[in-house]
């Protein structure tokens, strides 16, 4: 039933209980924490983001292990915010060319209305970019592994998503038999084929400019980072890259694709998107602060997070120690808790909270003292999309500058509409909150004027 009705079963459970109640989900019992406690255990050093996310997808078999990753280290989140977050200003002209370039080759140039499964393309696209970042020179044009980084991203959600309808105490053994979970091991078995070589070779080169007493090669990409990150720990190379794509791919190509149908879906947003777009760009270019003056566009994004956050539910955790509320309420060892998110369709929050409005973060921002509280990248209690405290997600700030990067492409060179009046309403799996992916948009090239 959570399957299938989870979102119905959250809702009902936050009209019935006034405190913490529990559901049963496809991996097992949670308890669902009120939103009012968000900030009281964000920061709460008993409860383990990484151990929930690798209890969730079966993180401890074979072809699931990127999402075990952040439970046995931390490297991958080192790596993040020591690395990858402080370099964000010096990859914008790269994040630009690539959006460019792949666009281009993802979606051509149609003179007239061409209609194409969004979120597909979508996936293509934000593939390449993220691979442009991550994986360097010698792998980010590499198809295989463009493939494969994809196809991980939906086989292994496809593969959790089967293996949660089989009954806990057969999936040990099941796990093996059924195609959805040898598929994802095959995909582990390529990943490392593809990047063992080129790794290999960086040790290599590396090691032989220490033994001549030269400096080693230091490449600004997430494999000579993740180097730097781990001083000496061990770490799967291959695993960690999955897991990076996964993040990257699965989050940020579900909100693209969300925003993209949200702005066909309210056509109106476009000229005045465009007009900022022409604004920063015209002045500044791509200069680090040019994003940050796109106050519509952040808003936009926000709001269309707002209305189509990948989960029902937020803050997923493991608790290690036993844990007590303010209320009283004691959390045992063992258990797995998510936080509610209703307060993100809160009308005393949102007015309006059921209708889309792309002005809606811009204006609360423009009330004194909230001038970066509702930012795109901002936490809290009330807009639970990225978490909230230790865990928050780390990669959000190159989520945001990909995504807006993108925008500025997909908006100035085409035209977009939907081919109906309606959009498709997301799909729910369990905890689970996906778009469609058979949603359509027609799109056409449009005369460029940046």
């Amino acid at each position: 039933k959570w399957l299938v009705d989870g979102k119905e079963i959250l809702n009902q459970g936050l009209k019935q209980f006034s405190g913490c109640f529990q559901v049963f989900t496809g991996v097992g019992p949670k308890i669902v924490i009120p939103n009012r406690f968000a900030d009281e255990i964000r920061n709460d050093p008993h409860m383990n983001f990484g151990k929930a996310l690798s209890d969730e997808f079966f993180g401890k078999y074979p072809g699931f292990e990127p999402f075990n990753s952040s439970a046995e280290s931390t490297i991958v989140a080192d790596m993040v915010r020591g690395k990858l977050t402080r370099s964000l200003g010096l990859i914008l002209d790269e994040l630009s060319d690539e959006s460019s370039k792949s666009i281009k080759y993802t979606l051509g140039e149609p003179e007239e209305w061409t209609e194409i499964p969004i979120k597909l393309k979508i996936i293509h696209l934000i593939s390449r970019l993220s691979a442009r970042v991550f994986i360097g020179e010698e792998l980010c044009e590499n198809e295989e592994w463009l493939t494969l980084t994809e196809n991980y991203t939906i086989n292994a959600f496809i593969a959790a998503r089967e293996l949660r309808e089989w009954p806990t105490y057969i999936r040990p053994i099941i796990h093996w038999f059924l195609p959805e979970c040898r598929q994802v091991r095959r995909d582990i078995r390529e990943a490392r084929q593809i990047i063992m070589p080129v790794v290999g070779k960086r040790r290599e080169r590396n090691r032989k400019a220490q033994e001549a007493g030269q400096p080693t090669s230091k490449v600004a990409d997430t494999i000579g980072w993740l180097d730097e990150a781990a001083k000496g720990r061990p770490y799967d190379v291959a695993i960690a890259q999955l897991g990076i794509s996964i993040a990257a791919i699965h989050t940020s190509s579900e909100l693209l694709t969300g925003i993209m149908l949200d702005l066909c879906a309210n056509p109106e947003y476009f000229k005045p998107l465009r007009d900022e777009m022409y604004t920063v760009l015209g002045e500044k270019g791509w200069r680090k602060t040019s994003l940050f003056e796109m106050r519509l566009l952040d808003s936009v994004m926000k709001e269309s997070q707002r209305h189509h956050f990948g989960d029902i539910a937020s803050m997923s955790r493991f608790v290690e120690q036993p844990i007590t509320l303010s209320d009283g309420t004691t959390i045992p060892r063992g258990a797995l808790t998510v936080v509610a998110i209703d307060r993100m369709h809160d009308t005393s929050i949102f007015p309006e909270s059921t209708a889309y409005k792309g002005r809606r973060f811009l204006d609360m921002r423009q009330q004194p003292g909230n001038e970066n509280k509702w930012q795109f990248v901002t936490t809290s209690a009330e807009h639970l999309a990225f978490g909230h405290g230790k865990h928050a997600c780390p990669g959000r700030f190159f989520a945001s500058n990909e995504i807006k990067v993108a925008l500025c492409h997909l908006l100035l060179k085409y035209d977009w509409k939907l081919p109906n009046e309606d959009r498709l309403e997301d799909k729910i799996f369990g905890q689970e909150a996906i778009v469609d992916p058979d949603a359509k948009v027609l799109f056409r090239k449009r005369i460029e004027e940046v």
